[in-house]
């Protein structure tokens, strides 16, 4: 006879990732061990899985997306009070988005567990933008931007299609004096792969202080970085500023 009381949840097994570190980079693999014990009765496990999510902006408001999935054992049975270690290897795609100056990103892990409701761990992580956007970041940094903001948006209204329908925007403002005057920001909309960086990049022109006069509107140019070269990104960031600017 089925435990009535493991059939609505309670005193069902739990589940726990551990991670060595939460701080983790785009396009890297982070090893952890799920820690899993057993309830007030002997249950089933037909499934323990695993999923990166994420948040992002839509023009009706945020949907949740999972980055990345897996299935972490075959069906087992656990005792109780059994504990059972199970270690893991975790992929951190390079299209997950970094969590520097917004976003949120996090992983659930869950149990299967025949007549129970789904016991489920959530582990929120750092991630660290991976080589490719790093170098872009320190690149605009020599230029003399900062970060103004960061958000997780939908590609819906980009030129960028991909698999998991969102991109990162970051908004950088000028702190040089050579910008300072001449823009009031920079925005680029990030879509990172394995292999390079597709970047949508939007000029800002300042308009005019006295007059209040706009002497464009906003100008953009899409692209791809293929190099961690600091140097050869800020020059290329730079032509494009000089030819709207």
């Amino acid at each position: 006879m089925k435990n009535v009381l493991s059939s609505i949840g309670v005193g069902s097994a739990t589940v726990d990732t551990v991670f060595p570190t939460t701080s983790v980079t785009a396009g890297e693999t982070i090893d952890a061990e799920v820690e899993i014990e057993g309830g007030s009765s002997k249950q089933q496990v037909d499934d323990v899985y695993f999923a990166l999510v994420t948040r992002f902006r839509q023009d009706e408001g945020s949907s949740n997306t999972v980055v990345d999935e897996l299935q972490l054992t075959d069906e087992f049975t656990i005792d109780p009070g059994e504990e059972r270690t199970i270690p893991v290897t975790i992929d951190v795609p390079s299209e997950t988005p970094v969590t520097m100056g917004g976003g949120d990103v996090w992983v659930e892990t869950g149990l299967d567990i025949d007549w129970a409701l789904d016991p489920s761990d959530k582990d929120e992580l750092q991630v660290k933008p991976g080589p490719h956007l790093a170098a872009f970041h320190s690149a605009l940094g020599g230029l003399g931007f900062d970060v103004r903001t960061v958000e997780i948006i939908t590609a819906e209204h980009t030129p960028f299609d991909p698999v998991h329908g969102f991109v990162q925007q970051f908004e950088y403002r000028p702190v040089a004096d050579r910008f300072a005057n001449r823009l009031d920001e920079l925005e680029f909309v990030f879509n990172p792969t394995d292999d390079e960086l597709q970047v949508l990049m939007e000029v800002d022109r300042k308009g005019d202080p006295v007059t209040g006069w706009m002497r464009s509107d906003e100008h953009s140019s899409k692209f791809e970085i293929e190099t961690t070269d600091e140097n050869a990104i800020a020059e290329k960031v730079d032509d494009i500023i000089e030819r709207f600017a």
